[in-house]
């Protein structure tokens, strides 16, 4: 152990956290203060404690490593852990560091307000936009939203919703459904994946919102759109879009692209969409197609891996197995070596990998469980 004033900071931290029986989610023997001492000895000799740091951050959950952090800023007084990390690391690993060592909603204002002052006329820069715009907003929880928005004004002294406004009369309508989710109280009376309510006014609800939808996108009446997938809770908007393909024989992205929607609207409501389906499948759909691409994008996929990585980390290594045959966390060997150490580290948990036998490493396609499990592949592979 060191001597004082470190030893002092640890001990009156060791035992604040004991109440919060989620901290030990996924990590039922966590102790900050063993991780603290580890990162003492291992800020001050990076090349070779690296790996321990690494390993031991990206296994901990965002609670374990909040605690962390502020232990952290205790010992160090001067220096957060953040700006630490940020100091000795370089590359990738920098980013992804200094990413699940700072709190979501600092991270997430910050990559909003990034890629907003870089977006032009081009189309990656403002591609990049409406991925980070998807990742962060359109799946997010109200009380989430909140955050972010309280986050964004005491960092930039301005309102969140201003990079969706603009001056002329006409605003976007991707940006009128994404106005909307900002708006306080939306989606507010269920945000959970909660199994739908079987009773006959919910499926009344269910059956004109279908009805509503499919004759407002041939007048492109935008305010039932929104209204459906800015304010309805997930698991009606997942009983909206199965009732609607079987109704109208299409999917909604389908009858909005016959309709001529932006693509950057149909961006947003396919991640509601899917998100609404299954948050697993969601990710594991996500992470495959980053990984996958030509043109790795590094910062995206460090952002959706975090956002994933809330998960139960089980649960979606079995359900990327059974989507795609292969673990989830051999996943990320295009990358660095190190980013591909703490990627991998973020979907590992002390509990049992439950695979149920060896790995399929080969590309030989989606197994059938796909068809079962994501209805929404199909179109899905032009927005993500």
């Amino acid at each position: 152990m060191y001597a004082d004033p470190k030893n002092t900071y640890i001990a009156k931290a060791d035992g604040f956290y004991d109440d919060d029986e989620n901290i030990y989610e996924g990590n039922p023997d966590f102790d900050p203060v063993d991780d603290i001492i580890l990162l003492i000895k291992g800020v001050d000799d990076w090349d070779t404690r690296k790996e321990g740091i690494i390993k031991m951050l990206t296994n901990r959950n965002r609670k374990q490593r909040h605690i962390i952090g502020v232990m952290f800023g205790a010992v160090y007084q001067k220096t957060s852990l953040p700006k630490k990390l940020g100091e000795i690391s370089s590359g990738g690993i920098h980013n992804l560091l200094v990413e699940i060592s700072m709190p979501e909603q600092v991270t997430d204002a910050r990559t909003l307000k990034k890629l907003y002052d870089r977006m032009d006329s081009s189309k990656p820069k403002k591609d990049a936009f409406e991925h980070a715009v998807a990742d962060i907003i359109c799946i997010a929880s109200p009380s989430y939203i909140q955050l972010l928005k309280g986050q964004f004004r005491n960092e930039y002294n301005c309102s969140l919703s201003t990079l969706f406004e603009t001056k002329s009369s006409e605003i976007a309508l991707q940006n009128r459904l994404i106005l909307a989710l900002l708006w306080p109280n939306s989606r507010q009376s269920n945000t959970g994946h909660h199994p739908f309510d079987n009773c006959k006014s919910c499926f009344e609800k269910v059956e004109s919102d279908c009805v509503f939808l499919f004759e407002s996108f041939s007048k492109h009446e935008w305010h039932i759109v929104i209204g459906v997938f800015a304010c309805r809770p997930f698991n009606h908007i997942k009983e909206v879009n199965r009732v609607f393909k079987e109704k109208y024989k299409a999917s909604i992205d389908e009858t909005m692209k016959k309709n001529k929607y932006s693509s950057s609207l149909r961006r947003y409501i396919s991640t509601i969409s899917m998100y609404a389906h299954n948050p697993y499948v969601y990710y594991a759909y996500q992470i495959r197609k980053l990984v996958k691409a030509k043109d790795l994008k590094e910062d995206r996929t460090i952002r959706v891996a975090i956002k994933a990585s809330d998960l139960n980390r089980q649960t979606l290594r079995r359900e990327f197995r059974k989507l795609y045959d292969r673990r989830l966390t051999t996943q990320f060997s295009k990358f660095s070596p190190d980013l591909a150490v703490a990627l991998s580290g973020l979907f590992v948990s002390d509990e049992s990998e439950d695979y149920g036998g060896e790995s399929s490493e080969g590309e030989g396609g989606y197994t059938a469980y796909v068809n079962v499990a994501t209805p929404y592949e199909d179109y899905y592979d032009e927005f993500l």
